[in-house]
């Protein structure tokens, strides 16, 4: 179960979602475009496949972060919550998860996690379990840059017994907010599969209701860009130069990533141990548990 990355022409192999942040990053160095010297890669494909350490190393690598740069680490931190916590729409961005957990943004009776789930249980192997973040309305109420949401939208969908989670990214500045919006994901991906874990088995097609396993999948995504900027965690008491916070970021990433535990049981015979650009990184232990049976 590795990884794959495509970005600017430039395939790399991955591990992890640490894996994807740190290759990304390293890749991005120097290519720089505009007056601005941002840097940036354009398109970004990667498929990161599951671990039982997916949330909790991401976690890690957040401690890790509020202990080596506390600024940079609260600037993402903040927006997460905006973003993913909140349900209120702000002047700089709308709730994302508001606009999962409840219909007024698209003018429906019900929200788009409840949607999912009815969809699941109508037809679990559906290729139509779509969510969608952006609004078109958010290009008239664009009152600052950066309003239309990163995260425009994604798709559920099970093969071979594993949720895959899909997910498309018009932009994402990855330093600052690349962590965050693969936890938002991974515990999203997490939460739906607890909730359709309680759905009891005669709700399900009636030629699915013997066979019907799933476990979690892959994140597959999707990114139109993504960008380093020249200057980072910007507010009204100024910012982070690029120079003075790259360093130190990839030293921390590269860190927890060595601390990473040792892979004693992986299920995929054919995901050797690897290394990433000289870090010596070993592999985590691939999803174990039993695959959820519906009752």
């Amino acid at each position: 179960m590795e990884s794959t990355c495509h970005g600017s022409n430039k395939s790399v192999r991955q591990q992890s979602e640490l894996h994807f942040l740190y290759e990304t990053v390293a890749e991005a160095i120097g290519k720089t475009v505009g007056r601005d010297a941002v840097w940036q890669l354009a398109p970004v494909f990667a498929s990161i496949g599951y671990s039982d350490q997916c949330i909790s190393n991401l976690q890690a690598f957040e401690v890790a972060l509020a202990q080596a740069m506390p600024e940079l680490n609260d600037h993402g931190s903040r927006r997460a919550l905006k973003a993913f916590f909140s349900d209120a729409d702000t002047i700089t961005k709308p709730s994302y998860i508001g606009r999962l957990n409840n219909g007024l943004a698209w003018d429906i009776p019900d929200g788009q996690r409840n949607i999912l789930i009815e969809g699941f249980v109508r037809e679990p192997l559906s290729g139509g379990l779509v969510f969608s973040v952006f609004h078109p309305k958010d290009l008239i109420d664009r009152r600052r840059p950066g309003y239309v949401p990163c995260l425009v939208s994604g798709s559920l969908l099970v093969h071979q017994d594993e949720l895959h989670l899909n997910a498309f990214f018009r932009s994402q500045s990855i330093v600052e907010f690349g962590l965050h919006d693969l936890l938002f994901l991974r515990r999203f991906q997490a939460w739906f599969i607890k909730a359709i874990s309680h759905i009891h088995g005669g709700k399900f097609p009636q030629r699915m209701r013997r066979h019907y396993r799933i476990r979690p999948g892959p994140l597959n995504l999707h990114f139109a860009r993504i960008v380093v900027p020249s200057r980072l965690a910007r507010n009204r008491r100024g910012f982070l130069r690029r120079g003075d916070v790259i360093d130190t970021w990839i030293t921390t990433l590269v860190e927890v990533i060595d601390q990473r535990p040792a892979a004693s049981d992986v299920m995929s015979n054919d995901a050797p141990e690897q290394k990433v650009s000289g870090v010596n990184a070993t592999p985590v232990p691939f999803h174990r548990e039993p695959r959820l049976r519906l009752r």
